[in-house]
């Protein structure tokens, strides 16, 4: 690192970065070396670090300001030993930050305060009383993309981010007109002394070669490693009842569709009623040698040339299982502390608190005290003094009534609101590190990707403790997931959501539109943060048709993405249309794995409202047409006309079964069969038209004009 101190100035250059403080604890300059351009917008430029106090603490300074939080910028920088002294308006402290270079990006970390001995005089409590320390903020002038995940601004020419190895610091950003303003934070209660912010800029074709490096230095998910891996745009068969049973038919399926990923939900091997049992994880019965026949399973899965994924909850305990029935675990995450201002009988039905309930309005099936190890369940609380909860059922869930001491704690269970089966375990107990042990347990007998659900159910503040509950599992998983997805993430989820998140079910005749309005939207913001998304767990109905899953299929594929098909045995043995749907699902997976498509027909792809059908001709050779669906007057018959070789044609088979379609027309006009270039059925004439025999996909080629053939079908 090469430092320079001249004319009010601190410059701090490696071969990446050229960064100008100035005394006046502001940033001055950002240079991308590589590209020679500057980062910040320099009509906004703003102090370098603040920090926030919940009021002043001097008596002077209480004296003369108002009792409120407070946030007070750097106004003074001074660079002693490869350390920046940061100083703060009013304030009689610093902040001491050492820099580091890492030769393609530079760490700054916070190691301490230093008090002035007037700071707080006569004071008995911790100095100083930072609630917040901004450790870094950078008002970078605006580009083409931002990926508000990573803290990412970036363009064709250049990439920069400010982000933090530390799960426990916060890397945000915010938004402003002409620029968006990158910070780094550390909390109390979270990281303060010791948080890491760390700086990288670079090129942007090669930016994630540095993100790489710096993952690998401090020993993180490889997030980036992940993403260039050949599986990320792998659809995924999805199962949730798979068992040593019906696997083999499973497997079946999935093959018949193309897919390379198989995930298991953790139902497939343990008891479960809703989310219930979740925490526990015992085996059914389905499974008498447990882990071995786990191994079983999934060598099979390997034989046919799919890799298995593990798929679970890693923050839900379920109100059925050992954690909280018959003895109540006091690690789970609770909505409030109270503590009772009376003594409480075993058989009282009313508990008074010192504390007014916080939350009265919260549904009748979530209200739920902990007292040690009973549960109480209540009607209704009063907000006026004495607080009391009433209504009050004694011994809920299994446990046992008990009397209880006045000053004993007493505190709101955070029951899930995912059909109040749940509660959340506390991320600040060993309680999550005891659940993900189990996790791993399963994972390590030989699953290869992960799904993270219920990640939403953690403590706040969110986009830290979302993240820690994953990482605690991901870190004991072995080998390291080829990728993970999630329902929830935070800024250092990133390095472990390589394949972002997924979109859940859309019945079929929302689907499209759905598609529309959230994976096709939030498609271009993750390709921001350099990511994938899975485009749904579909679920697949009566109903579910070939052009239904291929307009979702195809969407994704346009942005390098995969989806993932729900598994179910009974639906797939009795839906007519089913080989139709799994070749054209293989058929898109083959495009994927191979790459085939280009640049011009991932656009056209990327485009609401617009049908797409994927063609093998004869040669072996795909094709991409734009197609458009015909109305007909037999609504169990669907159409849609595509333009082929200079010539109009059409995909015609039966939703339900199968049947035969009249059409008005001689048969020299028509040419019928069974793949766009296969052998063509013989036709003849009845009542001056033809009669089509119509089930599976069949193709239909015409001299016929565009009005023509819209106009024979309808």
């Amino acid at each position: 690192m090469t430092v320079l101190q001249c004319e009010n100035k601190i410059i701090l250059c490696n071969d990446y970065i050229q960064l100008t403080l100035g005394t006046d604890g502001k940033a001055h300059s950002l240079v991308c070396l590589p590209t020679g351009e500057e980062l910040l917008d320099k009509t906004q430029l703003c102090p370098l670090c603040s920090v926030t106090q919940d009021r002043f603490y001097n008596n002077e300074l209480k004296l003369i300001h108002t009792s409120r939080r407070r946030q007070m910028q750097s106004n003074s920088i001074r660079y002693e030993d490869e350390k920046l002294f940061v100083g703060f308006e009013e304030l009689r402290y610093e902040a001491v930050i050492k820099v580091e270079d890492k030769a393609q990006y530079f760490v700054f970390t916070l190691e301490d305060f230093v008090c002035r001995e007037d700071a707080f005089p006569w004071l008995h409590m911790p100095k100083p009383p930072v609630e917040e320390c901004c450790i870094l903020q950078l008002p970078v002038r605006r580009k083409t993309q931002f990926g508000a995940w990573l803290n990412l601004v970036s363009d064709e020419k250049t990439a920069i981010c400010l982000t933090t190895p530390d799960v426990l610091v916060r890397a945000d950003s915010e938004r402003k007109e002409d620029h968006i303003l990158l910070s780094a934070t550390a909390a109390k209660g979270m990281r303060m002394k010791g948080a890491i912010a760390a700086l990288l800029a670079d090129s942007n074709d090669t930016f994630l070669d540095r993100m790489d490096r710096f993952e690998r230095d401090f020993n993180l998910p490889l997030g980036v490693q992940s993403r260039r891996s050949d599986c990320i745009n792998a659809s995924v068969y999805w199962v949730h009842d798979a068992d040593p049973k019906n696997i083999d038919e499973h497997i079946l399926y999935a093959q018949k569709c193309g897919f390379r990923l198989m995930l298991f939900y953790y139902t497939c091997f343990f008891k479960e009623d809703g989310y219930y049992y979740n925490g526990d994880f015992d085996f059914k019965k389905e499974y008498p040698n447990g882990f071995a026949d786990v191994r079983t399973m999934l060598d099979k899965v390997y034989a046919a040339g799919m890799l298995p994924g593990f798929h679970f909850l890693q923050t839900h305990i379920g109100l059925k299982s050992r954690y909280m029935t018959p003895e109540a675990d006091h690690r789970v995450l609770h909505r409030q502390m109270l503590t009772l201002a009376r003594p409480v009988g075993a058989e009282d039905t009313e508990i008074f608190t010192d504390q007014c309930c916080a939350e009265p309005d919260l549904p009748q099936n979530c209200r739920l005290l902990r007292i040690g190890k009973e549960l109480i369940s209540y009607t209704d609380v009063t907000q006026e003094y004495p607080y009391r909860f009433v209504g009050c059922k004694r011994g809920f869930n299994g446990t046992k009534a008990v009397p209880h001491e006045a000053g004993t704690a007493a505190g709101i269970v955070w029951v899930s609101e995912f059909g109040a089966m749940s509660v959340y375990a506390d991320q600040r107990t060993d309680l999550p590190d005891e659940v993900a042990d189990k996790i791993a347990a399963v994972y390590n007998q030989g699953f290869r990707f992960i799904y993270f659900d219920g990640s939403e159910g953690t403590n706040a503040p969110f986009e830290n403790f979302i993240p820690l509950a994953q990482w605690r599992v991901y870190k004991k998983c072995n080998p390291a997931p080829l990728f993970c997805e999630g329902a929830a993430k935070g800024h250092f989820s990133w390095h472990m959501l390589s394949g972002g998140n997924a979109f859940d079910i859309f019945p079929t005749d929302i689907f499209k539109p759905m598609i529309d309005r959230y994976p096709l939207h939030e498609a271009p913001l993750m390709q921001q943060d350099r990511t994938r998304l899975n485009f749904g767990w579909w679920e697949f109905y009566d109903d579910t048709q070939v052009d239904t899953l291929a307009y979702g299929t195809s969407r994704a594929a346009g942005f390098d993405c995969p989806a993932t098909l729900r598994g179910n045995l009974e639906r797939f043995r009795k839906h007519p249309r089913m080989d139709d749907i799994a070749q054209m699902l293989a058929c898109w997976e083959e495009v994927r794995t191979k790459k085939l498509l280009t640049a011009e027909q991932k656009k056209a792809l990327q485009q609401a409202q617009s049908e797409h059908i994927l063609l093998k001709n004869g040669k072996g050779e795909y094709e991409l047409l734009a197609c458009e669906r015909l109305q007909t007057k037999d609504k169990k018959i669907s159409v849609f006309r595509f333009e082929r070789n200079g010539k109009q044609c059409a995909v015609v088979w039966h939703n339900t079964g199968s049947g035969e379609l009249f059409l008005p027309v001689n048969t020299d006009k028509l040419q019928y069969s069974d793949t766009p270039d296969g052998t063509l059925f013989p036709l003849t004439e009845i009542d001056d038209g033809v009669r089509l025999p119509v089930a599976g996909r069949r193709f239909l080629t015409t001299e016929l004009t565009k009005e023509e053939l819209k106009k024979l079908f309808t």
